[in-house]
């Protein structure tokens, strides 16, 4: 079994590698033409992705606990 001890505690790290991981899924889908959207299709999507985003950075920052005191 594979050992997720280290991702576990590195939640802002884990959301910001699947919003880099959407963000060029999508910019790849579109230059290479694998979809066919409309402009309006493309706004819903970058739509999604934004409240995608939102709701990941919401829940890694919860999860982030500070360790030193300024």
């Amino acid at each position: 079994m594979a050992d997720y001890t280290l991702t576990q505690s590195e939640p802002v790290a884990l959301a910001g590698t699947i919003q880099g991981a959407l963000s060029a899924l999508i910019a790849l889908a579109l230059v290479f033409g694998w979809v066919d959207w409309t402009p309006d299709q493309i706004a819903a999507i970058l739509a999604a992705y934004t409240a995608v985003v939102a709701v990941l950075t919401s829940v890694a920052r919860s999860r982030v606990t500070p360790t030193a005191t300024l």
